[in-house]
């Protein structure tokens, strides 16, 4: 470094940034974590005394948990055994040490004194240093560590009695005792206080600074408490990992596994090479989760579709395939071998089988389209003259739409165009002499590739948002470098291929695939560029945020999905740079990244075959929902200028709108049951098919609409509601889903309060609900409880009485335009 001093000014400017306001910091921390170049013990040094000399108290742990094997302690000489920076501290005279002998502290600052005297009659309990921490609203810093290392989060699960900790005495040699509310070691159970940092890390409580090549992030300790109670107040064993332990400690619910996702392959021919591809497209693409593959027997279609007890209906499919060509209905390897008369009759029976199969399953259902096989016949089918092969195929395809449009949760695929986009003829006369393999290789890959992306897209795992990157990936060159005259961008190759790209991203964001900026640049310039440049496609206003500035990336990147109330595992991050790819891979794994070619012309036929960018429909909402994320960003920013959440929530003139299921809004609740995975509280999913059998028997289907001053109406969320599950007596919520973009508005409590006003007016005396746990289910596990619901029973079943269930927020309108 040319300043010999950089190391030790930057130390205590993120310090100071990172204690905020606070008078009283505790400070953790793993000093390898930074790689501190350059920087010495000195320089930290340096750095607490800055902070002291501004007025703020300062601890750092200088724990031993050595004393509870041994009981050895001296407060002068035991060193600490949790970093060395609690050591240094001790070197400098305004440092002390309290005399816990497990849980000690190096204090310095005005309140040292006031800290000392703690008596911690237990470790974590009233009395303890834990506790006096909340008192003085101080603020935790992981310094280089991450918030495992926290310890604070043990004061709430002693005040929460978790069952799978109990109090335990270690006595020292001197006499000197600790009363400790340590694992039970018979539940074998490990710590994850995860779900609580998830959870301030979504309200944007946690503060995050870089240092060095590491990160500094801080948190006010009354946030945390507030997050940790509610938490263990909805689950005891809400900072347990292991559901073996939970079983072995009497209560909870253990996490459920990833259950395999059942998928059908149905056609006449032979189907095992078509599925043995599908099974690898799939590893490759959607690894998180499990998939099983069943495919009919060759020549057993109608049969496996007639018989109730097949196999077929046994099986079960989430999802089924029809792949069917019109040679395969025929047995024939060419259309022109085929019979018409025979051809027809072939041609209605599958029809009718898919009828019928879909009136017997509950899945999703896609249907490949009809398209000559073979390639001088692909030609010959864009005539349109009666008696040729064109004319039967085009007639083929009208009645299979005809058919597919009466029905429900049934999607056509246009194999012609996929044919055309992979280059690939569809058919292999060898393959099919061989073994009547209907497809060739390379369509089989191409079949394979877009049955697993209208999985993803079926299931949610596609991308909402395309974080993109400015240098050479929407234009050619460096501003930093080239000015802005130096840039490419338009005319010939390869300016042209950045605005061929720049289209292309901009045709997503039109169909709700939001696009936001990630780039190292001077943010001045980059706007300067996007704004004015004349050959600029994307404008100011197509992007929902952006973050330019010298930043690492990942930090940027989830940041903006903070602002915009969106999961990692719904963003594509698009960079030239191959080291930045491996960086946001190797920092935020969930985040889906998109590996370009090295030439630019590629780029958009890149981000055309990207496995994540697939819809199944376009819905209403869809098309919103761009701007639905810039409302949210500005909601998010006016709620700085309230002092209480209440306050926020009436300025915002919320309007809930509670509708039945209707053809109008079945699509979006049907997509919102199928995508959505945070606030979700059975994660039940439901297909078309299925929501309108339970409206038959007895279930409500509420579609929940809002409204505020910032938004327009956007279909958000759905609540499907038992009301005969107990005759007259009760009403069970089955499910209750809201998109993420709606949650902090109050809007969560406010539907299940009219809920509650429903079953009086309906007679029911009350309303139960549960919580299944799932691993990304953490913002509705609190839902019930924050809604006035008691607990009953098993620890995630909860129950409100309508005579004096929980009253409607007052800040709240709700339109009810349900029946009575």
């Amino acid at each position: 470094m040319s300043d010999p001093l950089f190391a030790r000014r930057e130390i205590a400017r993120v310090l100071q940034q990172a204690a905020a306001d606070a008078s009283t910091v505790v400070i953790h921390s793993s000093l390898p974590g930074l790689r501190p170049e350059g920087a010495s013990k000195w320089d930290f040094l340096y750095g607490l005394r800055e902070l002291i000399a501004t007025g703020r108290t300062v601890a750092i742990p200088t724990f031993t948990f050595s004393f509870c094997k041994d009981g050895l302690f001296d407060p002068k000489v035991t060193p600490s055994q949790v970093g060395i920076l609690g050591d240094w501290a001790l070197r400098l005279p305004e440092f002390r040490r309290t005399n816990h002998p497990i849980y000690s502290f190096a204090v310095a600052g005005p309140l040292a004194d006031a800290f000392l005297a703690c008596q911690n009659e237990t470790t974590f309990g009233e009395t303890s240093a834990f506790r006096w921490f909340e008192s003085q609203a101080s603020r935790l810093i992981m310094m280089g560590c991450d918030w495992s290392y926290c310890t604070q989060f043990h004061a709430y699960e002693e005040e929460a009695a978790v069952p799978y900790r109990e109090f335990k005495t270690f006595a020292g040699a001197s006499g000197t005792n600790a009363r400790m509310f340590v694992r039970r070691l018979e539940t074998n159970i490990e710590n994850d206080f995860l779900p609580a940092v998830d959870a301030l890390r979504a309200e944007g409580r946690i503060s995050t600074v870089p240092l060095f090549s590491g990160m500094v992030e801080s948190v006010a300790c009354t946030d945390l408490a507030v997050v940790c109670r509610r938490l263990l107040r909805g689950d005891p064993h809400a900072f347990a990992r292991k559901t073996g332990a939970r079983a072995a400690s009497g209560a909870g619910t253990a996490t459920p596994k990833s259950v395999a996702i059942k998928v059908a392959l149905v056609g006449s021919s032979t189907l095992d090479f078509l599925a043995d591809t599908f099974r690898s497209a799939y590893a490759a693409i959607l690894k998180d989760h499990p998939i099983e593959v069943h495919h009919v027997p060759f020549g057993q279609r109608s049969r496996e579709i007639a018989d109730t007890g097949s196999t077929l209906y046994s099986f079960d499919a989430r999802f089924s395939f029809f792949v069917e060509r019109l040679e395969d209905l025929v047995g024939v390897a060419s259309l022109q071998d085929a019979d018409t008369t025979r051809l027809e009759s072939a041609l209605q029976r599958y029809l009718d089988d898919i009828a019928q199969y879909r009136d017997a399953v509950s899945g999703t259902i896609f249907v490949n389209s009809f398209c000559a096989s073979q390639a001088p016949l692909l030609r010959q089918a864009q005539a349109t003259g009666a008696g040729n092969t064109g004319a039967v195929i085009a007639r083929a395809n009208s009645l299979l739409a005809e058919q597919i449009g009466l029905l429900a949760d049934v999607h056509l695929i246009d194999v012609g165009l996929l044919a055309m986009t992979a280059g690939a003829r569809i058919s292999d006369d060898r393959l099919w002499a061989v073994g009547r393999i209907p497809f060739s290789n390379r369509f089989t890959e191409a079949l394979a590739h877009r049955f697993t992306t209208l999985i993803a897209a079926a299931t949610g795992r596609t991308a909402r948002l395309i974080v993109v990157d400015l240098d050479n990936t929407l234009w050619g060159g460096v501003l930093g470098e080239d000015g802005e005259a130096g840039i490419q961008l338009g005319g010939d190759y390869p300016g042209n291929a950045f605005v061929a790209f720049q289209k292309a991203l901009k045709h997503l964001s039109r169909n709700g695939i939001a696009v936001a900026i990630c780039s190292k640049n001077d943010e001045a310039e980059a706007l300067a560029v996007i704004g004015g440049h004349p050959e600029m496609v994307l404008r100011p206003s197509d992007f929902v945020a952006h973050r330019i500035n010298w930043k690492v990336k990942a930090d940027n990147v989830a940041d903006i999905c903070d602002s915009l109330g969106l999961g990692l595992r719904n963003v594509l991050f698009i960079d030239d740079n191959p080291a930045e790819r491996e960086r946001m891979r190797v920092t935020l794994p969930d985040v889906l990244v998109l590996d370009l070619p090295e030439d630019p012309a590629q780029y958009t036929e890149a981000l055309r075959d990207c496995p994540w960018l697939e819809m199944l429909q376009l819905t209403a909402e869809d098309k919103k929902r761009v701007e639905q994320y810039k409302a949210r960003e500005t909601t998010m920013r006016s709620r700085s200028q309230f002092s209480d959440p209440e306050t926020f929530f009436r300025s915002l003139q919320t309007r809930v709108h509670i509708q039945p299921l209707d053809r109008h809004n079945e699509a979006r609740a049907v997509q919102l049951i199928s995508k959505t995975n945070q606030f979700n509280t059975s994660g039940r999913r439901y297909s078309s098919s299925e929501l309108r059998r339970l409206n038959e028997t007895g279930f409500g289907i509420y579609v929940i609409g809002a409204e505020d001053k910032f938004s327009e109406f956007e279909n958000i969320g759905v609540l499907i509601v038992d009301w005969e599950n107990s005759g007259a007596s009760l009403a069970r919520v089955d499910n209750y889903l809201l998109s993420c973009r709606a949650l902090g508005r109050g809007i969560e409590t406010g539907v299940l309060c009219w809920l509650v006003d429903k079953a009086r007016s309906k007679g029911v005396s009350a309303v139960q609900g549960e919580i299944v746990e799932s691993p990304r289910n953490l913002p509705a596990r609190s839902v019930f409880a924050d809604a006035g619901f008691r607990q009953i029973g098993e620890a995630n079943h909860w129950h409100a009485a309508v005579d004096s269930g929980p009253g409607m927020p007052n800040w709240l309108a709700v339109l009810d335009f349900t029946a009575a």
